[in-house]
């Protein structure tokens, strides 16, 4: 059953599935959705332009791969530059370095909005994760105009990425499931887990940035020590497949045996 509000607003009666999964672990899950798609109308209309689902692509590179916007280095946004373009983003590689990455990745999420069950009173309802019909043909993941059946349209979408040691990787994937697949390929979403490990219990923060990036901050030698000590771990883990042998391995090196656990040495 179905009844439109003044404000567009479509409230559905009847059972309803609250948790529905979308594939791709964590990322699909409607708890991590529901936090990483905000948008302040339960209708949103994603353009692929100046209106694209970004929340939850930076989300997914910061959370799975500790890594912050951009993901790849500056000249792999250049062919992406369009000065005919009626965004502005797409005018400079210095913008499209970040949107090339985030905003290919948000067309997986292109056609969410929210549903809402009921309403207890005139200003409160629950809503829970929906999505448009797909009604459109597949187009440019990456338009460089507002397309307005955009959120209609397949949500198809590109993993984008340099990794740790430079490699780049540009994939279409066809949905959530399949992103988080190939993100389970790559050597750094163990890496960024090592990271977080050996931060807690260690209290060292290294950098597993793309350190062949122009743009990567100069690290010293110490810093590059803590950086080749995560990469190592996660590499193993990316073997092992076990969080226990990971805690075990940071447990076992020498630093955690100083007082400080290395943190004087390591990080000036």
């Amino acid at each position: 059953r179905y009844a439109t509000t003044n404000n567009g607003d479509v409230f559905t009666g009847g059972s309803q599935t609250m948790n529905r999964h979308y594939g791709g672990g964590i990322l699909g899950s409607s708890p991590y959705l529901i936090q990483t798609t905000k948008t302040g109308t339960t209708t949103p209309k994603y353009n692929g332009g100046f209106r694209a689902n970004r929340t939850w692509a930076t989300s997914v590179f910061k959370d799975i791969m500790c890594r912050e916007m951009p993901v790849v280095r500056e000249t792999d946004g250049t062919k992406f530059v369009s000065t005919s373009s009626s965004l502005g983003f797409r005018k400079s590689s210095g913008c499209v370095k970040c949107h090339a990455s985030m905003d290919r990745a948000a067309g997986l999420v292109r056609n969410f909005r929210y549903g809402n069950i009921g309403r207890w009173h005139s200003s409160g309802h629950v809503s829970y994760l929906n999505f448009y019909g797909t009604s459109r043909d597949k187009a440019d993941i990456f338009p460089i105009n507002n397309d307005t059946d955009y959120y209609l349209r397949p949500a198809e979408g590109v993993f984008y990425f340099r990794s740790h040691d430079g490699v780049l990787t540009e994939k279409t994937v066809a949905n959530i499931e399949e992103f988080g697949a190939t993100i389970a390929q790559q050597d750094d979403m163990y890496i960024c887990l090592a990271k977080r490990y050996y931060q807690y219990f260690t209290g060292i923060d290294a950098a597993i940035g793309d350190i062949g990036d122009p743009d990567h901050p100069k690290l010293s030698e110490k810093q590059k020590t803590a950086r080749d000590i995560v990469i190592d771990l996660g590499l193993k883990m990316k073997v092992h497949q076990n969080p226990r042998k990971l805690i075990e391995d940071i447990l076992n090196r020498p630093e955690y045996k100083t007082s400080d656990y290395g943190v004087r040495s390591l990080v000036k």
